[in-house]
């Protein structure tokens, strides 16, 4: 699932930005060439909703670094302003996937746009053997 999510933001990037930028996913390159996307799992949480219902939560930081020049920091807030309409929702296995909590935070010339994708998972149960035979017994007052 993780992997199909990092697709799905890689994809939408591609969508949003075509080839202009490189996009690297989960590692970060000694001789990256700037500018560049990175793409970084951060966490990621499962819980039990009912029954066999699971919903997992996966945050991603999605790093754009700008090629360094005295445009940098307005190059570095039209990327944020972009990300923030642009990626709330992903396409995964055809599938339309919510982006939530959406932030994003500027260090040392790099903008870190964080988001988590919420998904749920149905996890099929063991078939169990139906009853052969029940037997009942009711009493009544009176």
């Amino acid at each position: 699932m993780v992997n199909d999510l990092l697709q799905g933001i890689n994809n939408k990037l591609f969508e949003i930005f075509g080839d202009k930028y490189s996009i690297y996913n989960n590692e970060v390159k000694q001789d990256f060439e700037e500018p560049c996307f990175f793409i970084l799992e951060l966490r990621g949480s499962n819980d039990l909703v009912i029954s066999n219902r699971y919903r997992r939560v996966h945050s991603f930081d999605v790093q754009y670094h700008p090629e360094f020049n005295n445009q940098s920091a307005q190059e570095i807030n039209n990327t944020a302003d972009i990300l923030m309409e642009q990626m709330e929702y992903i396409t995964v296995a055809g599938n339309l996937i919510r982006g939530t909590n959406m932030n994003y935070e500027k260090v040392d010339n790099v903008l870190h746009f964080f988001i988590d994708y919420d998904v749920f998972i149905i996890k099929p149960r063991d078939k169990l053997p139906f009853m052969v035979t029940l037997k009942q017994a009711q009493h009544t007052k009176g």
